[in-house]
């Protein structure tokens, strides 16, 4: 089987949990040795929830989690390729490794990925006439008082991909933000209303548009540090 023009899902890996530790913790390097990392493998189902443990782990730990993907739906493709992974969800990073080479990692704050749960569109660096990675790794590092998760991962033809995230970026980024514009828009015409009539239910639209803007700023802007602390982020998202 190969992915010429089409999408494979992949919705099974191998996870190592390296264990908890202080922040930041090991560094993420340019190189990940599969060899060096003992056992166990474990098999689990993509897309997977990690659940938080409290009071398993003093606050403030970290636990890195590792998963591994064997690309053999992509041995005999043809083509530039792409991985996409939809979603992930964590307060802390992501790197993924292409046979062991560094291909992605995510650079934004750790508090900012419980809000705007960045996707990953890589190409997987094939080029005419070479073989596609044979083995991804990812590295996952979460805070360990807090739930993490990571979806099923897709493998394809790079065209299909692209296409597909777009798709996703649209229903997920773009449509929300253009309807929040819109109700801004809205906003602003209740505003002059209120302006020559002074009724306060203009107001009452003006304060609504306003916060829907504001709460959807995190989902349309792209990640980066945060002008509030992660630990308050935090907070806010596990309430």
């Amino acid at each position: 089987d190969h992915t010429d023009g089409r999408a494979v899902r992949l919705t099974s890996a191998q996870m190592h949990d390296g264990g908890a530790h202080l922040p930041p913790g090991p560094p993420i390097a340019p190189q990940a040795d599969e060899a060096a990392l003992p056992g166990p493998w474990r098999t689990v189902d993509l897309p997977l929830v990690l659940p938080a443990t409290p009071g398993a782990e003093p606050a403030g730990m970290r636990r890195t989690y590792w998963f591994r993907v064997r690309l053999d739906a992509a041995a005999t493709a043809r083509g530039p390729l792409h991985l996409y992974l939809p979603r992930w969800f964590a307060q802390g990073q992501l790197a993924v490794y292409a046979d062991g080479g560094l291909l992605y990692r995510y650079d934004g704050s750790p508090g900012s990925a419980l809000f705007f749960r960045p996707p990953v569109l890589v190409p997987l660096g094939q080029t005419d006439g070479s073989a596609p990675p044979s083995t991804l790794l990812l590295r996952l590092d979460a805070d360990a008082t807090r739930p993490a998760a990571l979806s099923s991962i897709y493998i394809g033809a790079s065209a299909a991909l692209v296409r597909m995230a777009a798709a996703r970026d649209w229903v997920d980024r773009q449509l929300p933000f253009a309807g929040s514009v819109a109700f801004m828009l809205v906003g602003l015409f209740s505003l002059t209303v209120w302006l020559y009539r002074r009724r306060p239910q203009n107001l009452y639209i003006v304060a609504i548009a306003v916060r829907g803007m504001a709460r959807l700023w995190h989902v349309s802007a792209d990640p980066g540090p945060l002008a509030l602390a992660d630990a308050w982020f935090a907070r806010r998202a596990s309430n």
